[in-house]
């Protein structure tokens, strides 16, 4: 009985330092820079981005999918909007930001309503917002 309790302990104990380690991922009060988010969620085929433009190119979208690479977005698109301007003006880095992060949540909204126009259309605009906070903010 004394040698399963200690198992037990053992396995907790090193469960804790596993789930606590730097490596196992970012935890939720670490704030993730503006690079590691384009990179994540727009960066490539496998961006974030990339999968929801995938899914929703077909009629028959895989909606559970779409809504949590939606939340994904929001999650990091989040921090992007509190975070600081990488270059030119703060107030309209987390202008342009916050309004990006709108366009997510109402592609969030879009797929929870399972909306195959809204969803693309919401698609549009976010694709469409890059240009403008590139030109302001993006380091040369």
């Amino acid at each position: 009985m004394r040698s399963l309790i200690c198992a037990a302990s053992v396995l907790g104990i090193l469960t804790a330092m596993v789930l606590t380690s730097p490596s196992a991922g970012a935890r939720d009060d670490e704030k993730p820079s503006v690079e590691h988010i384009m990179k994540k969620l727009y960066k490539g085929k496998k961006a974030t981005f990339a999968e929801i433009k995938a899914q929703l190119k077909g009629e028959s979208p895989d909606w559970k999918k779409v809504e949590a690479d939606a939340k994904t977005m929001e999650k990091y698109l989040g921090f992007l909007s509190k975070g600081k301007a990488p270059r030119g003006d703060q107030a309209h880095f987390e202008k342009l930001a916050g309004a990006h992060l709108n366009d997510v949540t109402a592609l969030d909204h879009a797929a929870e309503a399972k909306d195959l126009d809204q969803a693309r259309a919401a698609v549009k605009k976010i694709g469409g917002s890059c240009k403008s906070c590139h030109q302001a903010h993006r380091p040369q």
